[in-house]
């Protein structure tokens, strides 16, 4: 029997110091633990930025099983109390990268990389790029060549002529930036030369985290490649190797309706399908004599929606494939829907976006719509519904509820922000962060946050680590340089709150400081 990460740490862990160093300081333990679980994955929901008694909150919740089959219990694993606006990066083995929403005109950037079950904080500090670069996208993935773990960050040139990839891999003091041209990428196969200048942005912000597959950390990307004319493509990053390309989009399949009923293509999911980059085509189809647009169909006992599976067979040659299509059939019989499922995969911006992801070769769409989490399985067309129980009240609603005074890019808020809630398939890790501290790097060891302001003063810190676990501890790290004033005030702040020198949303509104 295999033990889940929980009660390794829990039971093994403090068994020994040959079983502790095993189970929390050893990568390799940890990447066998997740090879031997891979079929037995957790369902994880990240819900960022939830604004409850004064401050922001991103939370992590394990989706477990409950009496009634119906239903999916959220139970917390972590949270972390912010004092700033939280973005997904990217989640692989278990391990969850956030980043701080910063400026543009911002000097210097952040990600977090999360241990949820360990309820340890990784830090990471980046100078941006100078010269004239926008924020493009970003992606956080392990390299199963190397065995390494790497954050990327995309950024595209003011005057629309190449990319500047920042990369960092965990466990090294410094990031790097791999300049690409647009006249070095190569076009897909069959289409002419890139233009020397070509404007490049993500289909929609919702987007800027990537999806990962066989090693690339892929975006869904328009653009403009002369005359005016545009064009949706994958922008693909070789985690391995480091290079950034373009691959072309499977081509839409234009079907036929009948007599009795019409059809339209809805939205594109990026996804990873049997071990390959996968597009996941929504298409709805209403029937004249249901009238589902008008919301007098059956409940949900027609089928009015279909996904087609499309997946890139050669990487190569850039060939996509229909592997296959599933027939969107859901029976609401418990009443646990509020309204019918179609009307989910319209475009308006009153309905929640459709999401999917793959669980051991199970493909799942899901909602939020503020009030409850709505999971539907296309192979066994099973619908699940989780709701915050009594031991969390009101999570969703306060996420749901909140006045928000931001946005990311085209994000809208429709119940709770795109940006904000995604649903994962991981194995817990193991691993503790102490362990991506560089060799050979200065450190400081931090009892308390004055400790660590007097580290901050003068030095470039490349890092922090935070457990959370009381009492109170940091770990430092940095390079030997001195740094000015603008770049050490970007460098204060952390995503769980024990730093004090920025103000969260509600002392800006309302001028007092918040009790840290």
């Amino acid at each position: 029997m295999r033990l889940p990460a929980p009660t390794l740490l829990a039971r093994c862990s403090p068994l020994s110091k040959l079983w502790h160093n095993s189970t929390t300081k050893d990568a390799r333990f940890a990447v066998v633990h997740n090879v031997l679980n891979r079929n037995n994955k957790s369902l994880i929901l990240n819900l960022l930025n939830v604004f409850r008694g004064g401050i922001d909150i991103c939370y992590f919740f394990r989706l477990e099983a409950n009496n009634d089959n119906n239903y999916l219990h959220p139970k917390i694993i972590t949270r972390i109390e912010t004092h700033e606006i939280f973005e997904l990066v990217g989640y692989a083995n278990g391990l969850a990268c956030i980043k701080r929403v910063s400026k543009p005109d911002a000097a210097m950037g952040s990600i977090s990389v999360v241990n949820p079950i360990r309820f340890e904080t990784l830090n990471l500090y980046y100078v941006t790029p100078t010269g004239g670069y926008i924020y493009l996208c970003h992606g956080f993935a392990f390299d199963s060549l190397s065995q390494v773990y790497k954050a990327v960050i995309v950024f595209t040139s003011k005057d629309d002529d190449g990319f500047v990839c920042v990369v960092i891999t965990l466990g090294t003091l410094s990031w790097r930036n791999i300049i690409t041209s647009t006249l070095d990428m190569s076009p897909p196969p069959g289409s002419p030369p890139f233009p020397g200048r070509m404007v490049t942005r993500l289909s929609s912000s919702f987007c800027r985290p990537a999806t990962y597959c066989g090693g690339d950390l892929l975006w869904r990307t328009t653009s403009e490649v002369g005359n005016g004319s545009k064009m949706e493509m994958l922008l693909s990053f070789d985690l391995h190797y480091e290079k950034i390309r373009f691959i072309r989009l499977p081509a839409v399949s234009n079907l036929t309706p009948t007599m009795d009923e019409h059809q339209y293509l809805v939205i594109d999911h990026l996804l990873e399908y049997k071990g390959y980059p996968c597009i996941a085509r929504s298409e709805k189809i209403s029937i004249s004599n249901s009238d589902h647009s008008g919301h007098r169909c059956e409940y949900q006992s027609n089928c009015c929606c279909k996904v087609h599976m499309y997946i890139l067979k050669d990487r190569v040659k850039q060939v996509w494939i229909r592997e296959e299509t599933f027939d969107v059939q859901i029976k609401d019989h418990e009443g646990l829907l509020p309204a019918p499922l179609c009307c989910y995969f319209e475009t308006s911006a009153v309905t929640p976006p459709t999401r999917a992801l793959t669980l051991s070769d199970q493909v799942l769409l899901y909602w939020f719509n503020g009030e409850s989490l709505i999971l539907y399985n296309l192979q066994e067309k099973c619908l699940k519904v989780v709701k915050c129980s009594r031991s969390y009240p009101r999570i969703f609603q306060a996420k749901m509820n909140e006045t928000l005074s931001r946005k990311i890019g085209d994000d809208i808020n429709i119940d709770c922000p795109y940006m904000d809630y995604q649903l994962h398939a991981q194995v817990e890790n193991l691993v503790s962060l102490t362990t991506f501290v560089p060799k050979g790097a200065k450190t400081s060891n931090c009892d308390c946050t004055e400790d660590l302001q007097r580290v901050v003063v003068g030095n470039l810190l490349a890092g922090l680590v935070f457990t959370g676990r009381k009492p109170f501890k940091s770990y430092a790290f940095y390079e030997d340089k001195v740094v000015g004033d603008e770049v050490r005030d970007d460098v204060q702040g952390n995503p769980n709150g024990s730093c004090s020198s920025k103000q969260s949303r509600s002392e800006k509104k309302s001028g007092k400081a918040i009790p840290k």
